[in-house]
């Protein structure tokens, strides 16, 4: 039951720190609260408000670290607080605890409020949702599941039948009849632009979500699924932009503070991109992804000790993945160690044989050893699996 309270935590960890910066109570708050030590969370949290390090969000995972706690009366006097800062998900995180609290009727008001600010919710999941069991015997509660949805509620919802049956015209014109009457709403826009992506259209999903996020700049969900599309449409800069803005309005969030960094190492920003997975690594110290990408992070700015350093902590202390040898097999070939080189490309390919990238270097290494046969096998096997520059190495050294 503890851990499905976390997982229902929408945001989960992090912010963006310059180099060098104190360890945070806020931050350390997070940690404890993701390792299941609430009551260490609270004091950190205590700290931090008395400190004024994001009080707003402290005031509210607080009140989330003595939910799980069951101390519920604690939990909704920082839930009730954070009304006034604008943060639409304490009302769900109110009526989780005023019906854990057996007060039906305050706990069915939150929950339509909360749905009035989120329209674009899954009704399912909330009557799914254990923390409100105790109220499915309750006439508030039958009244609740009976009511009708609001028109833009009910549009979305149809929407989203639709798009999971596959039906995409079908779903996108639910979309368009109601948007003549709410031409302005974001929550429409955004389900368009989900409809347009699911169609892998991510030219139009991106000019959708542009919409929604113009008409609710501050709506972090609108953020973050702009900052993916552009991701997936290989504007990288764009998307790290994206991310940024997402963090700026959640300093707890552990998967955009991982995006952002890859997407600034793939727009070619290495030094941003070190900068920002660093001072994440410096709570999460075994995220072996956060690793991985730092080794890459250092290649990349041709740092080949840090990388190195990075990836044989990797190798050593967890299970060996075929990506981590590929990585430092490509580092050693990088700096003329061939012979290690050639070492971890063969237990790279031993993971995952049917990697062409892997088949192609391990070739290249082998030509450097003076070894062509043994080359020339690679190189044919990588040109199997599609690696298309094979086919040179191949005119070049391999005559049979």
């Amino acid at each position: 039951m503890r851990k499905y309270y976390l997982i229902s935590i929408i945001f989960i960890v992090f912010q963006q720190f310059s180099a060098g910066q104190e360890s945070s109570s806020f931050l350390r708050g997070i940690v404890a609260l993701q390792n299941n030590k609430e009551s260490i969370a609270v004091q950190e949290f205590n700290l931090a408000i008395k400190n004024n390090e994001y009080s707003e969000k402290s005031t509210f995972y607080r009140g989330v670290a003595s939910f799980i706690l069951k101390d519920f009366n604690s939990a909704l006097i920082d839930f009730e607080q954070c009304i006034e800062y604008g943060n639409s998900l304490v009302w769900l995180w109110l009526a989780k605890t005023h019906s854990l609290n057996g007060n039906a009727g305050k706990a069915i008001s939150c929950l339509e409020q909360y749905l009035e600010e989120n329209p674009a919710t899954d009704i399912l999941n909330i009557t799914k949702d254990t923390a409100f069991k105790p109220l499915h015997k309750t006439v508030e509660w039958e009244s609740f599941v009976s009511k009708d949805l609001t028109f833009v509620q009910n549009a979305i919802q149809e929407s989203n039948f639709y798009l999971k049956r596959g039906d995409f015209s079908e779903s996108h014109n639910v979309i368009q009849k109601t948007q003549a009457q709410y031409a302005d709403n974001a929550a429409l826009y955004s389900q368009i632009a989900k409809i347009y992506f699911a169609e892998e259209n991510l030219t139009l999903a991106i000019y959708e979500m542009r919409k929604a996020v113009n008409l609710e700049p501050e709506n972090t969900d609108y953020l973050k699924m702009l900052a993916a599309y552009y991701s997936g449409f290989g504007d990288y800069k764009k998307s790290a932009e994206y991310y940024d803005l997402a963090l700026k309005q959640e300093p707890e969030n552990l998967t955009l503070y991982y995006n952002k960094s890859l997407n600034l190492l793939k727009s070619n920003n290495a030094e941003d991109a070190k900068e920002t997975i660093s001072n994440y690594l410096i709570y999460f110290k075994e995220d072996t992804a956060a690793i991985y990408l730092l080794a890459s992070i250092n290649l990349a700015l041709d740092d080949y000790i840090a990388a190195l350093k990075s990836l044989n902590l990797l190798i050593r202390n967890y299970k060996p993945r075929a990506e981590w040898y590929y990585l430092r097999g490509q580092t050693y070939f990088m700096t003329s160690t061939y012979k290690y080189a050639a070492e971890d490309l063969s237990m790279s390919l031993d993971l995952n044989p049917a990697s062409a990238e892997t088949n192609l270097l391990l070739g290249l290494t082998l030509k450097k050893l003076g070894k062509t046969n043994s080359a020339c096998y690679y190189f044919k096997k990588a040109y199997k699996l599609g690696e298309m520059k094979a086919f040179e190495q191949i005119q070049d050294h391999c005559p049979d």
